[in-house]
């Protein structure tokens, strides 16, 4: 254990190093001034400090001899180094991708300082790239107006069609499991307890043909998307699906309730009463809850009754039929559409029905 913190320390002094190198006999007192304490060379088991430094040859190196030894970082030091901030580059990245010929723009983006090539003790791009493990990154030539150049993009294995449905499967536990957090939102970091909590079994990310969990959130962004939160990254539904679970849930109020309706000014109360938390309405994108009701057509809507507006349920098959009616009329269209008027017309002429724009 106190090897593996050595070595890690060693990595974080030399990478604050010109060229991540350092002259042998600077060492001790680098060390003492970088993390402010003795480097005692016997803790580790050793009695010389080269001896200890050479029992790494997985992180340091050390070249030349006499009064110009130096330590530096060993090549595979070096390329883990280098993968972990070509990583960290192309995921801050729109696409997760960018032309090898914007390399140094992306970086000094994405690390606030100039790209130094040297500190990855390479003296081209190229040279350290080839030495990336496969499977990392995935890299195509293209031609750019009148000058080839290289697309340098995160790798994606093509998941199995197995790996896909279960993709799908998880979706729709995603949002079974969001639906019952406030905010419908959760802390990125206590989503895997919280599934394992909710559906007894561990979330595996393998089993999607994926490595990391944020990659299989990327995976269904019609279903979550991730949020930045201060220091912490949150897990939300999308507002489409945000819309389709706050409309159930209010539907819900509404069936469960005596007379099967529920007064507009009481709504957000009788919401919070069921499921112990406000309704969402900032994240809904509104200010008031008529206006959220607004986007909840498909599931309530507000009638004028003798105490004022009341939120009834929608007829749902009411709206299957007027589907059913609309879609049938539309494909006996030549092109498919109609003129809006026409279209009123003949819906109430073929089949009784008085619609409003407001209900397509």
């Amino acid at each position: 254990g106190q090897l593996i913190t050595f070595t890690r320390e060693i990595v974080d002094m030399l990478k604050t190093l010109p060229g991540c190198k350092l002259a042998f006999y600077k060492f001790i007192p680098r060390y003492h001034h970088h993390f402010g304490k003795q480097c005692r060379v016997a803790d580790y088991g050793y009695t010389k400090l080269k001896d200890l430094l050479e029992s790494l040859p997985h992180v340091i190196q050390i070249i030349g001899e006499g009064a110009k030894t130096f330590i530096t970082l060993a090549h595979k030091a070096q390329v883990r180094r280098f993968t972990n901030d070509l990583l960290k580059m192309l995921k801050n990245q729109p696409e997760k991708q960018f032309l090898l010929s914007s390399f140094s723009l992306v970086f000094e983006k994405t690390f606030f300082k100039p790209l130094s090539i040297y500190d990855y003790g390479v003296c081209h791009l190229t040279d350290i790239l080839t030495d990336i493990p496969e499977n990392t990154i995935f890299t195509e030539d293209v031609n750019e107006a009148t000058k080839s150049d290289t697309m340098i993009s995160v790798f994606r294995r093509d998941q199995t069609q197995e790996e896909v449905m279960r993709t799908r499967g998880f979706a729709k536990e995603v949002v079974e499991l969001l639906r019952h957090s406030p905010d419908l939102s959760i802390c990125f970091n206590k989503f895997i307890p919280a599934y394992h909590q909710h559906f007894g079994r561990q979330c595996r990310v393998g089993s999607y043909g994926m490595t990391k969990l944020i990659e299989l959130f990327e995976a269904i962004p019609d279903t979550v998307e991730i949020r930045e939160d201060g220091e912490e990254r949150m897990v939300q539904l999308t507002k489409d699906k945000m819309i389709w679970v706050v409309g159930e849930q209010v539907e819900c109020v509404v069936k469960t309730s005596r007379a099967r309706c529920v007064a507009l000014v009481e709504l957000e109360e009788e919401y919070q009463k069921m499921f112990g938390h406000l309704m969402p309405l900032g994240r809904m994108g509104v200010g008031r809850v008529e206006e959220a009701v607004e986007l909840l057509q498909s599931w309530v809507r507000v009638v004028n009754g003798k105490e004022g507006k009341m939120v009834v349920t929608v007829d749902r098959g009411f709206i299957r039929t007027m589907a059913s009616n609309v879609r049938r009329l539309l494909v006996e269209q030549d092109e498919g559409h109609m003129d809006l008027v026409d279209f009123i017309e003949k819906m109430a002429t073929r089949f009784g029905s008085h619609i409003e724009v407001e209900m397509l």
